[in-house]
């Protein structure tokens, strides 16, 4: 992960192993703490330092930071996930004895897990059953505005944090599957509504996304179809009439209007052509949107105009997975790395002695 404040690179960590890099992150509710996923299926928590925050402040004396500043990030704990971790959560109140926010999981082959940063211990778990009594694939998790649900995408299941099991319900995205309408394919996120109204969105892998209540069933309020790319991240302005969406192998994070004009009223350029899961966000404020690209850049975007505001090199030729506005503080967070793979190259004599190159 790397810590920048305005343009100057305050800290970086670096990933361990061969093809190790990280792959999402998650800023605490506080601020305090900074939370990535890598491809060796770790979770890593990082202490962002007081004395950082403090010094950047957004209506406050701004001081200037020491280049790497040895306590500017800290490794706090890290704990493995199990098997591939498609996605995780931070609950915003519920904490461990280490005052660490509980995190649930969403991990290939295994139930949805309710984890202890500080022991690596699972406190809970929820299983996704489907109709052959086998265990649902989970590809996204979410907690809702109260904290007191976890949504599960893909199995389209609701639990209630306080009861761990098979105990769930089901939200409907269309009647069945064969039905016209509704919305089809993988369920790959979902977010809420940061107005306390019940008020959700979901993206799926088929390109479709739709808004929901969670009172209203299958009923959708708003429906984007046909985006032409696998829906990977979804994000709410805070005044919560405005939907940022976005996706994977796509060269633009488009806004809607869900309120009032429900259309599309703007869209930011970006370089992307990979498949991997990408995140982008937008400030406290609703003023700007920030993105990262394939080449190692940090775009900063005006949420108005929709005109390129900033620009950050990195200086590391690899595709941004993860960007954040801290809460309350003028610092931005990103984490960066991509799968690199090797090719066979042989000579024109058809010889057996082949050489490797990076690709």
């Amino acid at each position: 992960p790397i810590l920048w404040k305005e343009q100057h690179t305050v800290k970086k960590f670096c990933c361990s192993g061969k093809n190790d890099f990280f792959r999402s992150s998650r800023l605490s509710i506080d601020g305090k703490l900074y939370v990535t996923s890598t491809e060796s299926n770790f979770i890593e928590y990082y202490e962002i330092a007081s004395s950082v925050v403090a010094n950047n402040y957004y209506y406050g004396a701004s001081q200037p930071l020491a280049s790497d500043s040895d306590d500017a990030l800290k490794l706090a704990t890290r704990c493995f996930a199990g098997d591939t971790l498609y996605d995780f959560q931070l609950h915003q109140s519920l904490l461990d004895d280490a005052g660490l926010p509980l995190t649930v999981l969403a991990t290939r082959d295994h139930p949805v897990h309710l984890m202890e940063p500080a022991t690596g211990h699972v406190r809970a778990s929820y299983v996704p059953i489907n109709h052959l009594d086998e265990l649902d694939l989970t590809m996204c998790v979410a907690f809702n505005s109260s904290g007191e649900k976890i949504y599960t995408g893909s199995d389209r299941k609701i639990f209630d944090v306080a009861v761990p099991g098979r105990n769930c319900t089901e939200f409907w995205t269309s009647e069945s599957k064969k039905a016209f309408f509704g919305q089809k394919g993988l369920i790959s996120c979902i977010s809420f509504n940061p107005d306390y109204s019940g008020v959700y969105a979901a993206g799926s892998f088929a390109g479709d996304v739709s808004v929901y209540a969670e009172n209203s069933g299958s009923q959708s309020f708003f429906d984007i179809v046909r985006l032409g790319y696998g829906v990977s991240s979804i994000k709410w302005s805070p005044c919560g009439r405005y939907l940022w969406v976005g996706g994977r192998n796509s060269t633009e994070v488009t806004c809607w209007d869900v309120r009032g004009a429900k259309k599309q009223v703007g869209k930011i350029a970006r370089s992307m052509a990979t498949n991997q899961r990408n995140y982008f966000d937008v400030d406290p404020w609703g003023q700007y949107v920030l993105t990262g690209d394939d080449s190692g850049k940090l775009l900063c975007y005006s949420a108005k105009t929709f005109d390129l505001v900033a620009e950050v090199d990195t200086s590391v030729r690899s595709s941004i997975s993860s960007c954040h506005f801290h809460p309350y503080s003028s610092i931005i967070l990103a984490c960066q790395g991509e799968r690199t793979f090797t090719k066979d190259v042989c000579d024109q004599d058809g010889s057996d002695s082949d050489t490797s190159e990076a690709v």
